[in-house]
């Protein structure tokens, strides 16, 4: 990536009011992953940055105070896998909601520990720029799954997942 393309996103960053006055990051390796998912679009990377701080303002309470302590026995819950072997050329990240137990974990815990997840499998450059397909795994949802989590949360997990990751595909399984 040219550090023209990089230092023209940074400048959009500082010339740039976002929603509820959020600072933006300007860091080179937060700033790229924008640009490399939307294929060296300067234009569209900037959208999509737009969508990432409305997202994170519309959801300030989830975003304020993560923590990985505050997750670890979440991310330790096999709930999330990557498959290690990428179809052509695009990882694969399986959510299997079969592994929650709602009883040790609550939905804010999962969307947390996901995130979490989702930060580091996104910090590679590779899937920057092949793209990413998310699986949600139904098999084994059971009614006590669904009395622990309400629409606002299911929603807001949905929200953050696409808006922050670039993951444009999306397949749930049963």
């Amino acid at each position: 990536m040219s550090k023209q393309t990089n230092n023209s996103l940074y400048h959009y960053c500082l010339e740039t009011k976002f929603p509820g006055n959020i600072v933006p990051r300007t860091d080179y390796n937060f700033l790229a992953k924008f640009i490399r998912v939307k294929d060296y679009d300067l234009d569209k990377a900037f959208q999509r940055l737009q969508k990432y701080y409305a997202c994170v303002h519309r959801h300030m309470d989830f975003h304020r105070g993560l923590r990985p302590s505050d997750v670890k026995s979440a991310l330790e819950s096999k709930l999330y896998i990557i498959l290690k072997h990428p179809c052509n050329g695009v990882k694969t990240w399986v959510v299997k909601v079969a592994d929650w137990d709602p009883k040790v974990h609550s939905v804010d815990q999962l969307e947390k520990a996901g995130l979490f997840v989702l930060e580091n499998y996104l910090s590679q450059v590779l899937i920057q720029e092949n793209g990413a397909s998310l699986i949600l795994d139904l098999e084994g949802l059971r009614m006590e799954h669904l009395l622990h989590g309400t629409v606002r949360q299911i929603r807001r997990l949905i929200e953050v997942m696409l808006v922050s990751s670039g993951i444009e595909d999306v397949k749930l399984y049963n």
